[in-house]
């Protein structure tokens, strides 16, 4: 998988881990994949992945938001029209199908589409060709579809809001993505990311990150969507003043539950603070060499929440210390 396709894909836990075999094997296949997941954690991506590592790759994807319009919009916008097929038809137009020809189709919010859309959808998966509207011939299809949820398809079935078949069709190969509370393990590596990213695109210029303000998010009751993090600390390249994010640099929208825990002035959190991203040496709650740690470690199956609270350190300075050691339950398995 190639760099372009892992911004908010970007992760070493386990989850995200199998997330990429996963795609890897799906981009060996032409069927048809439904891609679940709550909102902001990764779909779109995915279906890029997926596409771009395929054979396919070569030819088109084209993205199309179900979710953003109409049925009658969406219906010429999947299919096409003829010139005078309906009211403002005043030219043919080619539709989402037929410009994805030889390529991918994605799909994106698949539960939204209307019952009539759902029967056409239906017709082009089993038959693989389409009608344009206003008009009766046949055009075959090479085109693979790549759909996606943040609903809960089966729950949709059984409210009667969605085909049965046509879920059965699409629910044949599926992909889950994580949201980012189920791999805070990857908050530290996400961060560095994205301020990696904004050091190439702001005049300002940022060297790392408080270790206090990565417990703190490590810690957050996080939603699925890595886009606030994200946002997080793209507010700390706009009003941030230092070198290094402190608390309060990430704004609202990352701060809400963010409070020095010292109880004191906040600027003393970048007084504390440890360049995150320029240095290689975890933070000092705690001096361990490596035999200790990989024997807690083992001692407890390589479980992190365990090995850190027996260690009396927080989850994210043990994730430092295992990358300082280069410590993975996978080399010594």
């Amino acid at each position: 998988m190639t760099a372009a396709h892992l911004d908010l894909l970007k992760g070493l836990s386990p989850c995200m881990q199998r997330v990429y075999r996963k795609i890897e094997r799906l981009s060996q296949s032409d069927a048809t994949v439904l891609l679940y997941g709550e909102t902001g954690t990764g779909k779109e991506l995915a279906a890029e992945a997926i596409h771009a590592l395929s054979t396919r790759a070569s030819a088109a994807l084209v993205r199309v938001n179900c979710a953003a319009l109409s049925e009658d919009l969406l219906n010429s916008e999947l299919f096409g029209h003829v010139k005078g097929a309906f009211t403002g038809a005043i030219n043919g137009r080619l539709g989402r199908f037929e410009a994805a020809q030889g390529g991918t189709l994605f799909l994106d919010e698949i539960g939204d589409i209307s019952p009539a859309i759902q029967v056409s959808l239906l017709r082009v998966l089993e038959q693989r060709c389409i009608e344009r509207v206003g008009c009766n011939i046949t055009r075959p299809l090479d085109v693979r579809v790549i759909a996606a949820t943040n609903k809960d398809l089966a729950n949709e079935v059984a409210a009667g809001r969605f085909r049965a078949d046509l879920f059965y069709r699409l629910n044949t190969v599926t992909l889950t993505l994580p949201p980012l509370r189920e791999r805070r393990e990857d908050i530290p590596l996400l961060a560095q990311h994205f301020i990696r990213h904004f050091n190439q695109s702001s005049p300002r210029k940022i060297k790392g990150i408080a270790a206090a303000v990565l417990d703190e998010l490590n810690g957050r009751p996080w939603p699925g969507n890595v886009r606030e993090l994200k946002n997080a600390i793209e507010h700390a390249f706009v009003y941030g003043e230092g070198e290094i994010i402190g608390i309060e640099d990430l704004g609202p929208c990352g701060t809400a539950s963010l409070r020095p825990p010292w109880g004191g002035r906040r600027n003393g959190d970048r007084r504390s603070s440890a360049p995150f991203l320029t240095s290689t040496s975890p933070s000092p709650a705690a001096k361990l060499d490596v035999d200790t740690l990989r024997n807690v470690l083992e001692q407890h199956h390589w479980h992190l929440g365990r090995t850190a609270s027996t260690l009396g350190i927080h989850r994210t300075t043990l994730w430092r210390y295992m990358q300082r050691f280069e410590l993975d339950s996978r080399t010594y398995s």
